[in-house]
């Protein structure tokens, strides 16, 4: 038990050491609050709707990872480009690599 423990622990670790490089960058007062914000609205409707399109794929004929990719492209996008537009387009790149 210890040792299998101590197996995740070591599979695990590089995980949190690339957590770290983004968070400098996303935890710096240049990042905008989305919360209450037309994208942060758009951001859940996208994601809703990849949502019941994935649970109806027997009915559309997609699989299940074609609307799901689609919609977190949609969101991705929406919020790359309202960081470009106030000028922090180096922000929201940073978080999306990181997100790969």
């Amino acid at each position: 038990m210890k040792r299998t423990i101590s197996l995740l622990a070591l599979l695990l670790l590089p995980a949190a050491a690339f957590a770290g490089e983004a968070s400098e960058v996303l935890n710096t007062p240049k990042s905008l609050n989305l919360t209450h914000h037309i994208i942060g609205y758009l951001s859940i409707a996208v994601t809703v709707l990849a949502y019941v399109a994935a649970m109806s794929e027997d009915v559309i004929e997609l699989r299940k990872s074609k609307p799901m990719v689609l919609g977190s492209a949609v969101v991705w996008f929406a919020i790359c480009i309202y960081y470009a537009l106030h000028g922090e387009a180096k922000v929201a790149a940073v978080a999306f690599e990181s997100n790969l």
